[in-house]
Parts: C-alpha cells; sequence; structure tokens
C-alpha cells in the first residue's frame, strides 16, 4: 500500500510539473511580439518563436507587419460649413522597439491613431469649398498622410499609405 501511495504522489508531482513546464512555453508568430504581463502589470517584450514565461505571467501578442485599418464616416467640415464625410484607408506599421512604449504610455491604436485622422481631415479639408473638395481630394490626401506620418513618427508608427475613398457631403 506504501509504494501505491508514494508511486501515486511521484506521478503527481512529474504531471504538475510538466503541466506547469509547458503552459509556460508559448509560441510568438514571426512578425509578432509578444508584451508580458505579470499581475497586470507591463513588465517586458517577447520577440518571435517559442518563449518561456513564468507560470504566474501572460501574454499577448500584437503585430508589427504592416497592417490596414479602414476609418468609415470620418466627419469634418468644408470652408463654409457643410459636413464633409470620408473614409480614409491607412496601411501603417509599428517599430517592435516601441510596442512596450506604445502599451505603457497611450495604449493602442484607436487610442492614438483615430482622433488624429479626425483632427488632420478636418484641417485639410477646412481649406476648401464643399464642390472643390473632390477636385482637391489627391491634395487632401496628400495633406493628411504627411500631417499623420510626421504626428505617428515620434512613436516610430511608419505611414506607409494613405487613401481617402466615399467622400459625402451634407447640409448642416
Amino acid at each position: 500500500g506504501l509504494i501505491v501511495i508514494v508511486l501515486a504522489i511521484i506521478v503527481f508531482v512529474i504531471w504538475v510539473g510538466a503541466h506547469t513546464a509547458l503552459s509556460a512555453l508559448k509560441q510568438i508568430e514571426a512578425g509578432h511580439v509578444g508584451v508580458v504581463y505579470e499581475f497586470g502589470e507591463i513588465v517586458g517584450l517577447k520577440g518571435d518563436g517559442l518563449q518561456f514565461i513564468s507560470p504566474w505571467q501572460e501574454i499577448k501578442t500584437e503585430s508589427i507587419r504592416t497592417q490596414q485599418h479602414t476609418f468609415t464616416n470620418v466627419r469634418s467640415f468644408s470652408a463654409e460649413g457643410l459636413d464633409v464625410f470620408a473614409s480614409v484607408t491607412v496601411d501603417y506599421r509599428v517599430d517592435r522597439e516601441s510596442v512596450l512604449l506604445l502599451y505603457k504610455l497611450v495604449g493602442w491604436f484607436d487610442i492614438l491613431i483615430e482622433p488624429r485622422i479626425s483632427q488632420f481631415l478636418k484641417a485639410a479639408v477646412v481649406r476648401y469649398e464643399a464642390d472643390e473638395v473632390m477636385a482637391n481630394s489627391e491634395e487632401i490626401e496628400s495633406r493628411l498622410r504627411e500631417a499623420l506620418g510626421a504626428d505617428l513618427e515620434g512613436y516610430r508608427i511608419a505611414v506607409e499609405s494613405l487613401e481617402i475613398s466615399e467622400w459625402n457631403m451634407k447640409r448642416r
């Protein structure tokens, strides 16, 4: 009876140890980084590949590849006060080393980029009368791309391309 109890304890200890060791191994895809949390606090960054973390830690992965996001119905207004709505598609890439800083200081994408799209689109569109907006859409797009790129450069986010589509105008 004692041998069975000892064997059961040994099997249990091996099973718990193996389970703990295997749960501490995390696979991070190529082109991604892992943000390491310990008790809800960000404590580090892991690269791609098979990574080991402590059992009490968890990982959230983020892509550092070029990503695309479309913002629909971004509101601005023309020189005479007409509401102008547009869809803006942005291709961007986050620098690996800035992921940790972005998580700690500002949160993530929607907190940082979405308000800037709206702000810079308003600044570019308000220069034109409503009937001139479509004719000057390339210049508006260029101004928006330059302003957004310059602003996000400080966060080490590269704006690789930007396109404005689906212009709509409405009277107030």
